[in-house]
C-alpha cells in the first residue's frame, strides 16, 4: 500500500537546487532523476496508474512503466510540480523510503533555506566558519566584515 503525501516548499528556488537537495538526502537518486523545464513529466503510482502530469522533476518508483525505479520507492515515486506563485509542491510515496528520508519535504525545505543563507553570505563577503545540524535545524556560523571605525583595538 502506498503512503502518498504532498508538501509545499516554503522558499522559491531553481530546479537545479531541488535536484541538489534531493540527492543530498539520497545520493543514489542522482542517476534516476528526470527533469523537464516545461513541466511535461508524468508521475506513476501502483501498478502503472498515472498519478498526474505537469511535473518538472520526477524520481520514478516501481509503478513507472517507462523508467527504472529509484531505490527507496515501493510503488509511486516522487514528483515536483510548480505552483502559479513560483513555489514547488512535492508529491511523494513515503512507504519505502529510508527512515532518514521519511520527512523529505521538511529536509528539502531545510536544505534550500541553508543554501540561500550560504549564497547571501557569500554575496555579502561573509565567511562561513562552521555548520552544524541538530534536531533537523542547521546552524551556520559566519564572520562578517566590519568597518574599521567599529573595530575595538586593545
Amino acid at each position: 500500500m502506498s503512503s502518498w503525501r504532498s508538501g509545499k516548499l516554503q522558499l522559491k528556488c531553481s530546479l537545479g537546487l531541488l535536484r541538489k537537495a534531493l540527492t543530498s538526502i539520497v545520493k543514489e537518486w542522482d542517476q534516476y532523476i528526470v527533469e523537464d523545464e516545461q513541466g511535461l513529466l508524468e508521475l506513476y503510482g501502483y501498478q502503472g496508474s498515472k498519478k498526474g502530469d505537469n511535473y518538472y522533476l520526477v524520481v520514478p518508483g516501481k509503478g513507472d512503466p517507462y523508467r527504472a525505479a529509484a531505490p527507496g520507492f515501493n510503488y509511486s515515486g516522487l514528483g515536483v510540480r510548480k505552483q502559479k506563485d513560483g513555489t514547488w509542491v512535492i508529491d511523494v510515496d513515503t512507504s519505502g523510503l529510508p527512515s532518514h528520508a521519511k520527512n523529505i519535504v521538511g529536509k528539502v525545505n531545510a536544505f534550500v533555506a541553508a543554501e540561500k543563507v550560504r549564497k547571501k553570505a557569500a554575496l555579502q563577503g561573509n565567511n562561513i566558519v562552521s555548520e552544524t545540524t541538530q534536531g533537523g535545524k542547521t546552524k551556520i556560523l559566519m564572520t562578517a566584515p566590519v568597518d574599521p571605525k567599529y573595530k575595538i583595538h586593545a
